[in-house]
């Protein structure tokens, strides 16, 4: 389902845009999770779990 981009005001005043991702973003929203699941001993999956989705993303 996609979503209309919709924008929030956080607590500390930082604007921000929710919104459907698009192929566009896909790199940097796998990098995100990768770095999550480095960085958290609460994320069930490990970085190496997300290697052949990054290497498909960086081919093309």
């Amino acid at each position: 389902m996609i979503y209309k981009a919709k924008e929030f005001t956080l607590k500390n005043g930082i604007k921000v845009t929710l919104k459907s991702p698009e192929i566009s973003d896909a790199l940097n929203l796998l990098n995100s999770i990768i770095e999550v699941s480095r960085t958290s001993d609460y994320i069930t999956s490990l970085p190496e779990d997300y290697q052949k989705y990054l290497d498909d993303i960086t081919k093309e």
